[in-house]
């Protein structure tokens, strides 16, 4: 770990996009800064993880690095805020098995770090997207030395062959191009010039298994025996399944906690914000006896009568729409075939983690599941920015993580990415090149068309 490093997680979520600074002090990652803005659906900015509004989008991301920004001044800490790492999420991802091979190069046929970069580099080069995709992560699932599977550190392993199998964690290209294209437009901040630049793209499943799980063998909760991340959000549910130090198995659903407060506004007539507010008292209110649930008064604005809801009648819509995800989450982990090896459970996180007797829902629903709400692992050090132990700033925290942090111990390596990605707007744009040929150099033939394939922008050095 490098002392004193400094990573900023940026969260463009549906319902908020918020901005966190950690700083690396010995063993932990300590939080020094911390923003927020809001995000409403009406507002139409983010849908299912794409951008739908890039102007607001870019003035929100601006706004909470202007607060960052600020409070450092204030503190007279000098920082350079120009590089953030950024979640992804969306319906598009996918993910398939890539397998790769090469021959080892060390002395004695023992396995090197060479030989496991190498194996990660072919994998990466040769498969092959479906048009219009782009690869996000190539995480290791399985490693063979000689064809023997082997789960231990591969550095030092005795063999000629080493081969594994991948994870290809891919999305649309256009989704993730008009993620970056928000972020780059927008100005770095303090004593930085130019635009933001994205450094790391962590999934959001990645992200929230860097925050919550340990990758020390001896700590709880770890990713070697077993263990599922559940992510309830407000406009999806993220699923990863992880067994054997890597992530086995992860899915999205269209379904959350936005989907509850559209129940409650149907059922009773009400505005988001109301049925947002609802669902908290309804929260506070579910181990109260039944005799003393009272009725809700909800003003409303301009004459408008106001309106009665029994809270109890509140609590049922919210049980039902619960044990509807739980049913969908058993599905998803039951077709990911590692129900049965889940030695370390189901763990809760997202916004509508908070809910009070979420788990005892899932228990019902999923025998045997073992389900309990997101805790944080010893690794963030959160200092004075105590509110943020809550289960919905789980990715958040990841993107501060996952930097310092390997994602994989058998590879001693950060979560596998194709390449960095840089600033796509220079400070000052560059004027467009003439599309034709001075009038007086007129090669002919062959000539010219050669002449042009090299003058073409497209054909650099990414070949």
């Amino acid at each position: 770990m490098e002392e004193g490093k400094c990573f900023i997680g940026l969260e463009i979520g549906s319902s908020k996009i918020a901005a966190v600074v950690g700083l690396q002090q010995q063993a932990v990652i300590k939080v020094i800064g911390f923003s927020e803005r809001k995000i409403l659906p009406s507002d139409e900015v983010i849908k299912y993880g794409n951008i739908e509004n890039a102007q607001i989008t870019c003035e929100r991301i601006s706004e909470v690095l202007d607060d960052l920004a600020k409070d450092f001044e204030r503190a007279d800490y000098e920082f350079q805020m120009n590089t953030v790492n950024i979640n992804l999420a969306n319906l598009s991802i996918q993910s398939q098995t890539k397998s790769g091979k090469v021959v080892t190069s060390a002395g004695m046929n023992r396995i090197s770090q060479e030989d496991i970069n190498k194996l990660t580099e072919d994998v990466i080069r040769s498969h092959h997207l479906a048009p219009g995709y782009t690869l996000v992560h190539a995480l290791p699932k399985d490693f063979y030395v000689n064809e023997e599977k082997t789960m231990a550190h591969l550095v030092g392993k005795i063999g000629n062959v080493l081969s594994g199998d991948y994870s290809m964690i891919t999305t649309k290209s256009d989704n993730l191009n008009n993620l970056l294209e928000c972020v780059n437009q927008v100005q770095a901040k303090g004593k930085s010039k130019g635009y933001l630049n994205v450094e790391n793209i962590y999934l959001n499943t990645v992200a929230d298994s860097c925050a919550l799980l340990n990758n020390s063998a001896q700590e709880p909760f770890t990713k070697k025996d077993g263990i599922a991340i559940v992510n309830i959000g407000a406009e999806m549910t993220q699923i990863s399944v992880f067994h054997g130090n890597t992530m086995r198995y992860q899915s999205i659903l269209p379904i959350a906690g936005n989907t509850i407060n559209a129940d409650l506004e149907k059922t009773f007539g009400i505005n988001f914000q109301e049925a947002e507010m609802l669902k908290l008292v309804c929260s506070t209110m579910m181990d109260a006896p039944v005799e003393e649930i009272p009725v809700v008064v909800i003003e409303k604005k301009l004459g408008m009568p106001s309106k009665e809801v029994y809270l109890r009648n509140a609590m049922l819509v919210i049980e039902w729409r619960l044990k509807e995800i739980a049913a969908l989450v058993h599905a998803e982990l039951h077709r990911s075939g590692y129900k049965s090896h889940l030695q370390n459970g189901i763990v809760l996180t997202g916004g509508t983690a908070k809910y009070d007797k979420i788990v005892e829902i899932f228990n019902s629903v999923i025998p045997n599941g073992a389900v309990r709400k997101a805790s944080f692992n010893n690794a963030i050090d959160f200092g004075n920015f105590t509110d943020l132990r809550n289960p919905k700033y789980s990715t958040l925290l990841g993107l501060i993580v996952a930097p310092a942090y390997a994602f994989d111990r058998r590879v001693d390596n950060k979560v596998l990415t194709p390449k960095p990605i840089s600033n796509r707007y220079p400070e000052a744009p560059q004027p467009p090149k003439p599309t034709t040929p001075p009038q007086e150099d007129k090669p002919s033939g062959f000539s010219r068309f050669l002449g042009s394939i090299f003058r073409r922008n497209d054909l650099n050095d990414d070949y």
